[in-house]
Parts: C-alpha cells; structure tokens; sequence
C-alpha cells in the first residue's frame, strides 16, 4: 500500500490524462480519493478549484503527507512512481528512464494531439457542444505521430524498450484508447499499435479505468455519422 495517508486525485475518467494517473493508482494499488471534477459543466473553471490548481485543469493531486498540491500528469506520474518505488514503471536505470522521459516529453506535442486536434473537435462538433470539423483532414493532421509511435513499437513490445510498461505507455494508451472506441484515426493502418493496444488491454484494472469513457460513449454513439 502507497501510504496510510489517502491522496486526493481531482480528475475525470473521460479526460485522457486523468485516466492515465487513475489507472496507475488502481494498478499499483495506491488509495486514493477520487474527487469527481465535471468539466463538462465547467467545475475546472470555478473559483474554489483554481485555487487549488491555477492553471485551471485536471488532473491534479493532493498529497496531504507532505502538504503538496500538483497538477501536470506526468509530473503525478513520476511522483507517484518513484513514491511508491514502482520501479518498473518509472525505471530508476539512468538509460531506460531517459528513454521514458524522452517519450513524456514528446507526448505534449505530438500524440497529445490525438485530443486536442482530432478528438476532442470531433466529438464535441458531432455533439453540437462545438463547431463542426473535418474529421479527415484532422485524422492526416494526426497521422504522423502515429506513424512515430507505430515505428517505435516496431521492435518492443512497449514504448521503451521495456518488456512490461511504463508510465509512458499508461500516457499514451489513454490518448489512443478513445480512437479505438470512436473508431477514429484509422488504427487499423497501424498493426504495431494494435497489437501494443491489445497487451495493454490485458492489463488489471483496465475496465475499472475506463468504464467512464465507456459510458461517455455508450451514451453519446448514436449521434456519431463517421
């Protein structure tokens, strides 16, 4: 067990990177208390939670033990992992984990976009919550950085070279797990990432993770045309 002290983890389980920090806690059987930030209704932009993380978006952690307040998930990330001493999620090997950062680095502008470029415009204009996109063109916008982690796949099994994952692949997989579920981005031109897709897939806590996008799409599919 992480500690006796509960965390607090301020998130939604649609949002991409709250998922990814969620499921690292479920994995690592980290307890934690998960206050339930409705974006869709604007909570992250009320007063009370931008007191607590200015930037104004989720996730964000509490750790009441050290009186710490963070936001970033891939700062969580590496703070939980090397917290919990989880080593084989964040390597403490100094070539594995330069491998792993280089990767959380890269993230932000390349397969974040997944999101915030295919994703999310997509979603919402065919939900009328924003205006209508071109879901073609925004797939080719994408393409390359799938192209990139398709290639890097190639030769592991996992994003680093790693045989079992990282916190790497946890980012990642919870920006491409929607693509799948939203048949979105043409996956199926990318075999490495659907066979990654499927050894992630067989990972615990999975369903547990992912059962709040199931329901975004469960109640949402119908109005999709594409």
């Amino acid at each position: 067990v992480f500690m006796a002290t509960l965390v607090t983890l301020y998130a939604h389980w649609v949002s991409q990177p709250s998922r990814a920090v969620g499921w690292f806690c479920l994995l690592n059987k980290i307890e934690f208390d998960f206050e339930f930030i409705d974006f869709f209704a604007g909570a992250h932009k009320t007063e009370e939670f931008q007191n607590l993380s200015p930037n104004g978006l989720i996730p964000v952690l509490k750790d009441d033990s050290i009186d710490l307040v963070i936001a970033e998930s891939h700062a969580i990330l590496q703070y939980l992992a090397e917290k919990a001493n989880a080593d084989s999620w964040f390597p403490s090997d100094p070539k594995t984990k330069a491998k792993v950062l280089q990767y959380l680095h890269w993230h932000h502008l390349n397969t974040r976009n997944l999101t915030t470029v295919l994703f999310k415009p997509v979603v919402l204009g065919a939900l009328g919550l924003g205006p209508s996109v071109d879901a073609e063109q925004a797939t080719k916008d994408v393409s390359p950085a799938l192209e990139r982690i398709n290639n890097w796949l190639s030769n592991d099994t996992f994003l680093c070279g790693t045989a079992t994952p990282t916190i790497a692949d946890l980012s990642c997989y919870c920006e491409i797990d929607q693509l799948k579920l939203f048949n979105l981005g043409k996956l199926d031109s990318y075999p490495n990432i659907i066979t990654w897709i499927a050894k992630m897939e067989q990972l615990p806590s999975h369903e547990e993770a992912h059962k709040g996008l199931q329901e975004f799409f469960a109640s949402s599919k119908d109005k999709f045309q594409f």
